[in-house]
């Protein structure tokens, strides 16, 4: 799975599609080469970009699903692999462009035939117009808005309002990559884990000095300032839906 928020990619060996909040967008099928030991899709624009690797950790080669022919080497690679957590997709957050013509990577816009692969700035944020990016494990202060038509980064660092505007408790201090926001599709249902507006997020705070290499000891707060404390040998902390056979929608911390 990849991510092009609102856009969920999913796919196996020989077919992906591409789902948003309203069912399938897009699909496709392609083949691998014999000698592929893994592979991803990533949905842009419209069209997907087909990488594989038969002996590198990200996609040395890649394909158009419109040019199957047309195989190439990506100028940026270290993007090109599956979603997998914090250090692989950074939550999963890489969005559309606003014209639906394109896929952010942070640094730059990705569009139908380009070879410039994804790059390593996968955590991002947007509020609906504006868009910050900064490298996994190297987000404190370094948050910066990029240009929405280009993807390419500016010098501004200020922070979105939510994540600006809340005071830090004494003894706490922003947790290292935990800030997430993200503006739903207008016909969207509304979200089980709370919203403002059609903004969805939240910031995580840990608890300082700490023993050991890690936090343990965290503060959830959202777009809708509703907090939740959470205590955790393994961070990062996390929000989920729990929804199934028409239970009532809960949140659960790691």
């Amino acid at each position: 799975m990849t991510g092009t928020w609102p856009v969920l990619t999913v796919y196996g060996s020989d077919r992906a599609v591409a789902v948003d909040h309203a069912g399938p967008r897009a699909s496709c099928v392609f083949r691998l080469p014999d000698d592929a030991a893994g592979h991803a899709v990533h949905y842009a624009g419209g069209r997907f970009l087909i990488s594989w690797t038969s002996d590198e950790p990200f996609g040395d080669l890649a394909i158009w699903d419109d040019r199957p022919e047309d195989v190439f080497e990506p100028e940026h690679k270290i993007g090109l692999r599956p979603y997998g957590g914090i250090i692989q997709g950074g939550y999963g957050f890489q969005f559309d462009t606003p014209d639906g013509g394109g896929r952010h990577d942070g640094e730059r816009v990705l569009r139908p035939g380009g070879k410039e692969g994804v790059g390593h700035h996968e955590l991002q944020m947007s509020d609906g117009q504006r868009f910050w990016s900064a490298e996994v494990f190297r987000s404190r202060g370094n948050w910066t808005r990029f240009d929405p038509v280009t993807g390419a980064r500016g010098a501004d660092r200020t922070l979105p309002g939510f994540q600006a505007s809340g005071e830090v408790p004494p003894g706490m201090e922003e947790f290292e990559d935990g800030q997430l926001l993200a503006a739903l599709p207008e016909d969207a249902a509304p979200s089980p884990l709370g919203q403002d507006g059609r903004l969805v997020g939240c910031r995580v705070l840990n608890r300082t000095p700490y023993a050991g290499p890690s936090p343990t000891d965290f503060l959830l707060e959202s777009v809708r300032m509703v907090s939740c404390p959470a205590r955790t040998a393994s961070p990062p902390p996390y929000g989920r839906a729990m929804i199934a056979q028409g239970r009532r929608p809960g949140r659960r911390l790691r």
